[in-house]
């Protein structure tokens, strides 16, 4: 007799291809990081310490400071859905409707487009209140290529040119800068 934890496997697997199909996977790289025990709270990693100053050769270098703390974010979203159906439901569908189906493409069309449009609508509303990006643009064909470049410079004016950026952009914004003339 076979015994198989499916619901840790199919999570796993639900996991794995929500952070594969959203466009927002990538900031998955430093979910590592951040600190969750469960409860309604996350910790995330900060990291500061001072520039650098004029080294002395007869003293050194001067003293500085390293400062690291957790920032500690309450959850404000409880989301989820339940399903079900029996066994005559997978039978009589020609076991094309099982949990594992049903689930995949819960996570495909309805979970990972969420997590998606939660995550940019959160980072936007934050650069907006902290006066690090304005809201309101529409792209047109006439600003939208300058408009980008300005930003990219912006931001690379803080991070520097040598730190990769990620651009996310709707699917109708790519094409009208894809047809543009270089």
């Amino acid at each position: 007799m076979n015994t198989i934890e499916t619901a840790t496997i199919i999570q796993s697997e639900l996991d794995k291809a929500a952070v594969e199909q959203a466009t927002s996977g990538w900031m998955e790289v430093n979910e590592k990081l951040v600190k969750y025990t469960g409860g309604a709270e996350v910790k995330i990693p900060s990291l500061d310490m001072d520039g650098m100053a004029d080294y002395d050769r007869t003293n050194g270098f001067v003293q500085g400071s390293v400062n690291f703390q957790y920032e500690t974010k309450k959850m404000t979203q409880d989301r989820g859905r339940s399903f079900s159906f029996d066994e005559n439901d997978v039978d009589e569908t020609n076991f094309v409707l099982t949990a594992s189906t049903v689930m995949g493409e819960f996570q495909r069309t309805k979970v990972v487009p969420e997590i998606d449009a939660y995550r940019y609508s959160t980072i936007a509303a934050a650069c907006i209140k902290k006066g690090k990006a304005s809201g309101g643009y529409t792209a047109d064909e006439a600003t939208i290529l300058q408009k980008l470049y300005y930003d990219i410079a912006a931001v690379q004016a803080i991070v520097g040119q040598n730190t990769p950026l990620v651009i996310t952009i709707d699917s109708m914004v790519a094409a009208i800068l894809s047809m543009m003339p270089i």
